[in-house]
């Protein structure tokens, strides 16, 4: 009993000055959270207020605005609501911000983190958003949770559940996930967790030859994360992407075909880096195409890329009018110059297999050569060059007539038709001059560039040949379409 006593410290009475003490500390720590949260309290609303003007400035190129915005501020919360503006279009937000240093829905879930605040945001009805309460059921639609710390870093998580927007000729719909954007330094980061995601577009004016009637396309279990910095360039971004989707689709409908294409267990890794004011761009994708009940994989590469250059020549096709007329053609041109003077590398592969073992391969290796040369060489335009080609004689037969009726906009048996019909007669002639070689089942090409000589499947062509193997190859496409 003594012991008992001893170490709790009643023996002697230091139980009671003990307990004393740390309610004392409790009560002070509470009273120096309170003012604390008081204080900044009224620095929230001063950064909240910096808060909401950042975001509206860039907000600015999309036409989306935030107004009306209101802080009614407590001791350990505020009340704030504002509205988001787009096509005279208001969608209201309510909801509380939580005053720092320590934010009490944060403590809630014990993250004892220090932020200047933590603002949680409800979508609320009004006559726009109705109709999202109604299809999510009584559910808030959307909700947002945002986080600045004193560093200046920035999170923002929004919660979506089901919803559907519809406007004019488009549908959007969603069903549960979320939405996480990280500020972080110069350093911007974007998560996406989605269940299901789909946009679907009737009679929309594209501008194209082809009436667009229809457009369907989504994702089912699409999960992403995105990371990115940005340049001294307006349209040049460094970062990465990568994520996964059980199932992605795109759906189209023009006045002359359909066309469907899904395709199941994609994965994709894309990358953009620089060096030295070179710009390197990877981008590697894999997944399963249900129409040809095969595993489809690509990888697109390209090196050498003068980010300023790059960059002109974006600004300048932003700016070309209908007509054709760019005010900035004479920068275009000289942007031109200097991405060829860099001598740009592009790789592109792709494999299709599918499980009657049929398959058809791309790799394209190509990287631009002395531009000072071509008069005197036309082929030292080419640094270097390799192509080979592969494919099963029914694969390439359902490849090119789905080209044919995307760039003819014909409907399938069509395009199909004028495949059967003009195919034999361009392969004989292709195989002739000995640009393809027949293997049976299998067509394939290998066509290189060595010490400026173009080699057509192991074989050196003369200058002459040359000529003459464009000409047969131009009079065979000709026939082809007629």
């Amino acid at each position: 009993m003594l012991i008992y006593g001893e170490i709790f410290g009643y023996g002697n009475g230091d139980f009671m000055k003990k307990s004393t003490l740390a309610l004392s500390v409790i009560v002070v720590l509470g009273a120096v959270w309170s003012g604390g949260a008081w204080y900044t309290g009224k620095k929230a609303e001063a950064e909240y207020q910096t808060y909401l003007a950042q975001v509206n400035e860039q907000l600015k190129p999309y036409e989306i605005q935030i107004e009306n915005a209101t802080f009614e501020r407590g001791v350990f919360s505020s009340d704030v609501s504002y509205s988001l503006i787009f096509d005279d279009t208001a969608i209201p937000f309510v909801g509380k911000l939580y005053h720092g240093p320590l934010p009490l829905n944060h403590l809630a879930s014990f993250d004892f983190s220090p932020a200047v605040f933590s603002k949680v945001m409800d979508v609320a009805k009004n006559e726009n958003t109705q109709k999202w309460f109604d299809y999510a059921q009584g559910k808030v639609p959307l909700n947002s949770d945002t986080t600045v710390s004193y560093s200046g870093n920035t999170k923002v998580k929004l919660t979506f559940n089901p919803a559907k927007i519809e406007e004019d000729n488009a549908v959007l719909a969603w069903d549960k996930g979320s939405l996480t954007y990280e500020l972080d330094g110069t350093q911007k980061y974007l998560d996406w967790d989605l269940n299901q995601l789909s946009l679907k577009l009737q009679n929309v004016d594209w501008n194209m030859d082809a009436e667009l009637k229809a457009v369907d396309l989504g994702f089912n279990q699409f999960k992403a994360k995105l990371q990115w910095q940005d340049t001294p360039y307006q349209y040049i971004k460094l970062g990465q992407l990568n994520g996964t989707a059980d199932e992605y689709w795109l759906n189209y409908e023009t006045d002359q075909y359909q066309d469907k294409s899904t395709y199941k267990d994609w994965k994709f890794d894309y990358r953009v880096s620089e060096k030295d004011g070179l710009l390197a761009l990877k981008m590697d994708d894999n997944a399963h195409n249900m129409a040809f009940d095969a595993l489809v994989k690509s990888l697109v590469h390209f090196q050498h890329i003068d980010m300023a250059a790059l960059n002109t020549l974006i600004t300048a096709a932003t700016l070309m009018d209908e007509n054709g007329h760019n005010p900035m053609e004479a920068e275009a041109e000289a942007a031109t110059q200097k991405l060829l003077q860099n001598q740009p590398h592009f790789v592109i592969k792709m494999d299709l297999d599918n499980k009657e073992n049929a398959s058809a391969k791309l790799n394209f290796d190509l990287q631009i050569g002395d531009m000072a040369q071509v008069e005197k060489q036309p082929l030292s335009i080419f640094k270097h060059l390799d192509i080979n080609i592969e494919s099963d004689k029914n694969i390439l037969e359902r490849l090119v007539t789905k080209m044919m009726m995307q760039f003819g906009n014909m409907p399938q048996e069509q395009a199909r038709q004028l495949y059967v019909e003009g195919s034999e007669d361009v392969l004989k002639g292709l195989v002739s001059q000995s640009i393809v070689q027949d293997k049976g089942n299998q067509l394939a090409l290998n066509v290189q560039v060595k010490e400026n000589k173009l080699q057509i499947n192991d074989r050196t062509l003369s200058d002459s040949e040359l000529q003459m193997m464009l000409f047969v190859l131009m009079m065979s496409l000709g026939s082809m379409g007629n």
